[in-house]
């Protein structure tokens, strides 16, 4: 007759045998599942420092993820080219935008609800490579 031991040892070498595939198996499924990157830009005010970052470098084809906070009062975010209009962000609330960078170029995105005397000034660009 077998030991406790014994049992337990073959007990732990067979869910070793069998967890590595179905783990590998696991870990392939959720890789295929990964969600685009996030980049944050905060919306301030012309005055407070305006987008923040105004440049954002993407990739062609890839699935681009914009998360806006707003930090002072609310805004607004378009890129027009693109067909991109996140509406009203009121401030300590963020939107997430998700879209897929199909075409090269330089593009424009804007506050597009007046927040300050100096609202038209803020501007960013995004930059698909």
């Amino acid at each position: 007759m077998r030991s406790k031991t014994e049992l337990i040892a073959g007990i732990l070498v067979l869910l070793i045998v069998l967890g590595v595939p179905i783990g590998a198996t696991l870990a392939k499924n959720v890789a295929a599942n990964v969600e685009p990157n996030t980049i944050d830009i905060v919306l301030r005010a012309y005055e407070k420092g305006g987008f923040s970052p105004d440049r954002v470098v993407v990739k062609q084809g890839e699935t681009v993820r914009l998360r806006l906070i707003s930090e002072d009062v609310t805004h607004g975010f378009r890129i027009g080219d693109l067909g991109i209009d996140a509406g009203m962000i009121e401030p300590g609330k963020f939107k997430i935008v998700e879209f897929v960078a199909e075409e090269k170029g330089e593009f424009s995105y804007v506050c597009s609800i007046r927040c300050s005397p100096l609202h038209s000034r803020i501007r960013g660009i995004l930059v698909v490579e």
